[in-house]
C-alpha cells in the first residue's frame, strides 16, 4: 500500500507539543522509532487499523518487528522502546524493508532541503537503502530542529518530507527543498 494521491500527510500537534502524523492510507505498513512520549502515537495508529513496525538495534544494523501491544516494548538501546528479547526473536514478526508503505526517521537537525542529521551511527541510512523505490521517508520534528544547513556525507539520505508543528518542508524531484508550506 502507498499513500493515497487524495490524502495528504497532515501534521497536528497537541498543547504538549507532541507532533503526529494523523492520515494515510488505512492497513498502511509504517516502520518509526518508539521513545516513551511516541506510544500514544503507537496506540492511535493500531486502533485507526494500521500496521507498525519498530525498527531495533542488531549489531550495527537496524531490523524491524511488527508491533502489536506496548507490553512487548522495553527500553534498550540508547532508552528507545524496542521489541523485547522474546518478542524480536519471533520470526513471523520480522518484517522485511521492503514491505513498508511509510517511514518515521528520527533525527537530531534538519534542513529546508529535507537534510536530516542523525546521531552518527548511520542506522537509518543504512535502512532507507533497503526500501523499494518510491517509499516516502518523513521526519516529525519541531520548528526550532531546522537549521539553513546540516552537514550531509556521501552516505546519508535525504528525507521527502519534515513535518513541524508550523510547516511541511517537502523535498522536490530534482533534490532541492519546495517552499515550506503551512500545515495549519
Amino acid at each position: 500500500m502507498a499513500i493515497a494521491p487524495v490524502e495528504p500527510i497532515v501534521a497536528t500537534g497537541d498543547a504538549t507539543g507532541r507532533v503526529c502524523l494523523r492520515r494515510w492510507d488505512p492497513g498502511a505498513l509504517v516502520a518509526g522509532p518508539q521513545r516513551h512520549h511516541g506510544a500514544v502515537c503507537a496506540m492511535e495508529f493500531l486502533a485507526d487499523g494500521k500496521r507498525l513496525v519498530i525498527p531495533y538495534c542488531h549489531g550495527d544494523d537496524l531490523r524491524l518487528f511488527r508491533f502489536e501491544k506496548m507490553e512487548e516494548l522495553v527500553p534498550k538501546t540508547f532508552g528507545i522502546l524496542e521489541p523485547a528479547d522474546e518478542f524480536a526473536k519471533m520470526s513471523n514478526r520480522a518484517v522485511d524493508p521492503k514491505q513498508l508503505d511509510l517511514v518515521v526517521a528520527p533525527g537530531v537537525a534538519f534542513d529546508s532541503v529535507c537534510g536530516r542529521l542523525g546521531h552518527g551511527r548511520a542506522y537509518y541510512d543504512r535502512l532507507l537503502r533497503r526500501l523499494r523505490p518510491g517509499v516516502p521517508v518523513v521526519a516529525l520534528a519541531f520548528e526550532c530542529q531546522i537549521f539553513p544547513s546540516v552537514p550531509m556525507d556521501r552516505h546519508d539520505m535525504y528525507l521527502d518530507k519534515i513535518i513541524t508543528e508550523d510547516h511541511i518542508y517537502e523535498r522536490s524531484a530534482s533534490g532541492d527543498s519546495e517552499s515550506p508550506s503551512s500545515c495549519l
